[in-house]
């Protein structure tokens, strides 16, 4: 379908523009809803006394987030083991637990004279936030007790921001 951007653009200055935006499904005027990269970087630290790490980032008011790709690493104790890394996100008012698949890539000894497990997880998902809500990444972990070393997680986030005001989340 051929859109004839003097209609979309009669359309836009009528108020028309997400419903017809709607219908076709697409953006009526390239470039009004651009897309912004986004990544994300953070570092959590395990504690004696709990079972998991948590880092949050908080989405800006009037955009949404689009999550593309999350990668994680996590090092415990040798003695220890990672059960999950999850992301939480909000839409709607509902809120979402997805799970990143995470594996053992190596037992290995710190700088520190520590034994470490390192597992990681690298997943491409399409993951959305609301405007103004809080995304959580929490890496779990089997045991709440630490030796001197507690372990810690990496995680890296990338995907893009978009007006809320945006007809079409897809690229």
């Amino acid at each position: 379908m051929k859109i004839h951007y003097p209609l979309a653009l009669v359309a836009l200055l009528a108020g028309g523009a997400d419903s017809l935006a709607a219908e076709a499904g697409q953006d009526l005027v390239p470039g009004l809803f651009p897309r912004t990269p986004f990544q994300f970087t953070a570092h959590g630290e395990f504690v004696a006394g709990s079972m998991s790490n948590e880092v949050t980032l908080e989405v800006p008011s009037g955009k949404r987030l689009v999550i593309e790709t999350v990668t994680t690493k996590v090092e415990v104790p040798a003695d220890h083991q990672v059960t999950s890394v999850t992301v939480r996100t909000d839409v709607g008012g509902v809120t979402a637990w997805h799970e990143i698949p995470v594996s053992k890539g190596a037992t290995f000894t710190s700088a520190f004279k520590n034994k470490l497990n390192l597992y990681g997880g690298a997943e491409q998902v399409r993951l959305y936030a609301d405007p103004g809500s809080t995304v959580s990444i929490m890496a779990h972990r089997d045991v709440d007790v630490c030796p001197p070393l507690c372990g810690s997680s990496m995680v890296y986030i990338s995907g893009y921001l978009i007006s809320e005001y945006s007809p079409s989340l897809a690229p």
